[in-house]
């Protein structure tokens, strides 16, 4: 793997206590800070992807709906009063 080098500016005492924090876990800050930018990376790519398909959802129960796709306000109610119902353990 091909290593390239970040250079940046950070505050004298934010470096000096990030150092002590990640040698009390056994760490250097270098490895601290690659596993931060991984972890990073991970969140963001799943972040997008649940994007993805939270958009697909809402656009299929969008062309649902427009094709008639939906249920009356009674149908609902009447669902879920059997689901209330049953969790009860009442018949209906």
């Amino acid at each position: 793997m091909k290593e390239a080098k970040i250079t940046f500016r950070v505050d004298t005492a934010l470096k000096i206590e990030f150092a002590k924090a990640a040698e009390a876990i056994g760490c250097s800050s270098a490895q601290l800070l690659r596993s931060f930018m991984g972890e990073f990376i991970r969140q963001t790519q799943t972040s997008a992807s649940y994007e993805v398909w939270f958009r697909n959802e809402v656009q299929r129960a969008i062309e649902s709906a427009t094709r008639g796709g939906l249920a009356s306000n009674e149908d609902v109610e009447a669902r879920f009063a059997r689901r209330r119902n049953a969790t009860r353990g009442l018949t209906s």
